[in-house]
C-alpha cells in the first residue's frame, strides 16, 4: 500500500510508540529511529506494541 497526499506526491509517516523492530515487510523503509528514554539511534522494539500496532 502506498499513500499519496497533495500533488501525488508520497507521504511520509512517524510513529511514536514503544519502538518498531525490523520485520520483514520494513526492511529498508524505516528511515530514522530514535529512542527518547534509553538514548539508542536504531530500530528496536522492547515492548512490541510499536512493532503490533504498524503491522498491516
Amino acid at each position: 500500500m502506498e499513500w499519496f497526499g497533495h500533488r501525488n506526491m508520497p507521504v511520509g509517516i512517524a510513529i511514536l510508540d514503544t519502538g518498531v523492530a525490523q520485520v520483514d515487510d520494513l526492511q529498508g523503509r524505516i528511515v530514522a529511529a530514535v529512542d527518547f528514554v534509553n538514548g539508542r539511534n536504531y530500530p528496536y522494539d522492547n515492548n512490541a506494541h510499536g512493532t503490533q500496532v504498524r503491522s498491516r
